[in-house]
């Protein structure tokens, strides 16, 4: 569910470069880290005259730490890398 919904809709309103819309459902939702920083970010990049994000790589702790260790927990930290 996190990281097809919860990131899923962060990352898509940060790629439509829509910064005002991703701060008030980040707030409301809860479901980024930082997301004034981000809105800034995606903000910034739509003065600069990008029109769209491109998605690097999106993945979660929960994906790490079975990666590395073999084991997950019950909660998870979701990361994405997006150029603008």
């Amino acid at each position: 569910w996190a990281k097809e919904v919860n990131d899923a809709e962060f990352i898509d309103l940060a790629l439509k470069m829509e910064a005002r819309k991703l701060l008030e459902t980040a707030v409301e939702k809860g479901n980024a880290c930082g997301p004034g920083a981000a809105a800034a970010v995606v903000a910034s990049a739509v003065k600069l005259g990008r029109t769209k994000g491109v998605l690097l790589g999106h993945s979660h702790s929960n994906e790490v730490m079975k990666a590395r260790y073999g084991r997950s927990g019950s909660d998870s930290v979701g990361y994405a890398a997006i150029v603008f």
